[in-house]
């Protein structure tokens, strides 16, 4: 079966409907596949597409693609939610057009989840507390890292299979009188959330350049796909390396739609800072981006003493007469361009130059880049005092080995101690997230959701404020 067919299939397949619809999300639910198995045609048509841009693929590509069952649940999800269908759908979402047709026929209570479906958005949340008392409703208490909001998320699998501090990308919405997760969770690695955090505010960054008054929400409603793509390129990361030029190594890209081939081709192959390159993609071109003015003199080297940068490539003339050091490359085909280069910083320069070259003939879409992550840094070194009886408070021995802890330098505190590092907010916080790192591998280790030992203590003698409990 091919690549196509089962995008087709994934999306005639979502959502999936109960056998007898009893409730008003089971009934709005059954009216939304209706409409997609209705309309099945034109989206089988959009699945490729729809799944190109789930993947961060360039125009034009056909697969393959991960068709494994959590990352169909994701790619269903984000298909139904977020994804802006072109042409006829005038770029709204699936649920969008789903409203312009029978929304005004729908039940007030079908029509409030319809309306709270549609604003829905991916997140980054961080689990506060897990319920698992059978005789109360289990689920999770979370908080979500970029907008600040507090939530409690009814769901026994999540109770099950989470443990406090947990952090995940996922969508929560209404079901049922109560908020639920949507389709599939995507773990995120604590000790990588501070680089998934800062790349995340870059491309927030990014898209209030278009968009000076973007808030979270809306970023994360209409860049979907970069987020997914932001958390897989910081679990995937590179190890670092020096760039014989200078900076490290990130591979990075930025994909452009190309409104007229024609002049696109003309314009780079009159450019002096594009020359030909071997290796065309099929009916296309592809071009080195040289250095301006930068020639060289012999082969290329590793650019001075430092045994683990990466060689400079160097462009030759035909004549042999000319070297010129390669910065980037530049693909185009099939309506799309990808400009990639091995840093950041090149890719930036690079697409100053492309955008004020071709002008109006391409389409920015996104940039992606393989930056190095940094190695997290150690766990916090806890006491080491056997933990307390349940229900009864440290003995005194033991709090005072807490006290001597507060006052011993810590490697995951850059060498400071707990004691002295809180003392301003952001040393503060920088000691909670640490004692969260060590907390949730304990409870993760241990399979249990009672505190780590000392925790309470801890935070009571630092003055950091546990806002939900164990």
């Amino acid at each position: 079966m091919t690549a196509d067919r089962r995008a087709a299939r994934a999306i005639e397949n979502e959502p999936e409907a109960p056998a007898v619809p009893q409730t008003a999300e089971g009934r709005l639910y059954k009216r939304i596949n209706d409409f997609i198995r209705i309309w099945v045609d034109p989206f089988r048509k959009l699945a490729p597409e729809a799944l190109r841009v789930w993947e961060a693929k360039p125009a034009g590509y056909h697969g393959p693609f991960d068709r494994s069952e959590p990352a169909m649940l994701l790619f269903n999800d984000f298909f139904v939610h977020d994804y802006r269908v072109p042409g006829p759908g005038n770029g709204a979402t699936v649920l969008e057009l789903f409203r312009a047709r029978h929304g005004m026929q729908l039940p007030h209570d079908e029509r409030f989840l319809l309306e709270d479906w549609i604003a829905t958005h991916l997140s980054v949340y961080e689990v506060r507390r897990v319920r698992t008392d059978p005789a109360a409703e289990a689920g999770v208490d979370v908080v979500d890292l970029l907008t600040g909001g507090r939530r409690f998320v009814h769901d026994v699998a999540a109770s099950k299979g989470m443990v406090r501090f947990d952090v995940f990308l996922g969508r929560i919405k209404s079901s049922g009188g109560a908020l639920t997760l949507s389709g599939a969770a995507l773990f995120v690695p604590r000790e990588l959330l501070p680089e998934f955090r800062r790349r995340l505010d870059r491309a927030l960054a990014e898209f209030r350049d278009e968009n000076p008054d973007a808030s979270w929400p809306a970023f994360l409603k209409s860049e979907a796909a970069v987020v997914r793509q932001l958390l897989r390129e910081v679990i995937d990361g590179i190890r670092s390396s020096v760039l014989a030029g200078g900076g490290r190594l990130a591979p990075s890209e930025a994909l452009y739609d190309v409104l007229d081939s024609g002049k696109v081709e003309t314009a780079l192959g009159q450019s002096d800072d594009f020359k030909d390159a071997p290796g065309a993609p099929r009916g296309g071109r592809r071009f080195h981006w040289v250095a301006s003015g930068q020639s060289v003199e012999g082969e290329s080297s590793p650019g001075g003493k430092r045994p683990d940068a990466v060689l400079q490539s160097v462009w030759v003339s035909p004549d042999g007469k000319e070297k010129r050091i390669v910065e980037g490359e530049v693909r185009f085909a099939q309506g799309y361009l990808a400009a990639s280069a091995l840093s950041w910083d090149r890719l930036r320069r690079l697409r100053e130059v492309l955008e004020a070259r071709l002008g109006a003939t391409i389409r920015y879409r996104r940039s992606t880049t393989r930056e190095a992550v940094p190695s997290p840094a150690p766990p916090l070194a806890m006491p080491r005092i056997p933990a307390r009886v349940e229900g009864q408070g440290l003995s005194v021995e033991a709090e005072k080995e807490v006290d001597r802890w507060l006052d011993q330098p810590q490697a995951a505190l850059g060498g400071k101690t707990p004691r002295a590092l809180c003392s301003d907010p952001d040393g503060k916080r920088i000691v909670e997230e640490a004692l969260k790192d060590v907390e949730n591998r304990e409870r993760r280790a241990s399979k249990t959701q009672h505190d780590a030992p000392f925790s309470a203590s801890i935070r009571a003698k630092l003055g950091i404020v546990d806002e939900t409990g164990g």
